[in-house]
């Protein structure tokens, strides 16, 4: 009896420090998993954001009939008149409503690239960028060129404060200049 009582002593003195070390083997394994995960949600949202962001200035750019660049450096903002609905109206606009503006703007410590619905705001902001739930996105670089050829050339590059990786999208829209 002695003998079992030192065998069971031995086994559990050996199973317990055996089975913590397997627990905290398992818990920091799947630790780092759930970090993998956060980090490539993060980066997938940083490329969904500035895609989309695009995909929307392309949208405009192919609606427009002029576009018109305001400011320099981090206060450009890109401005799409769109065509008019009525072909046979030849006078001016009445307004600025059929114009669309792109700008960054900085909020919560992130630069936000944003979307002015007519240059008087009276289509409201629509932040693009910044809303993200893992990626932080914060923008670098939005620049529009006018290109001599014609056209404007668009570069719009966003970073994952999580991450610290950077994406960036580049395009061209042939257009005319407002002048």
């Amino acid at each position: 009896m002695i003998r079992s009582d030192a065998q069971r002593g031995y086994m559990t003195g050996v199973s317990l420090p055996l089975l913590t070390l397997t627990l905290v083997t398992v818990g920091f394994t799947f630790l780092s998993f759930m970090k993998i995960v956060f980090m490539e949600r993060a980066d997938f949202e940083l490329q969904q954001e500035i895609d989309f962001s695009m995909k929307s200035l392309e949208t405009d750019a192919l609606e427009s009939a002029t576009y018109e660049i305001r400011g320099n450096g981090k206060d450009t903002q890109l401005v799409f008149q769109k065509k008019r609905s009525n072909p046979r109206s030849t006078g001016p606009s009445r307004s600025d409503e059929g114009s669309m503006t792109y700008a960054t703007q900085p909020k919560g410590g992130l630069v936000k690239f944003c979307r002015l619905g007519g240059t008087r705001g009276r289509g409201g902001l629509q932040p693009m960028t910044g809303e993200s739930m893992f990626g932080d996105v914060t923008i670098q670089l939005f620049r529009a060129e006018a290109l001599p050829s014609g056209g404007v050339h668009v570069i719009l590059e966003g970073r994952s404060r999580r991450t610290g990786h950077t994406y960036r999208q580049t395009a061209v829209y042939p257009l005319e200049r407002k002048i």
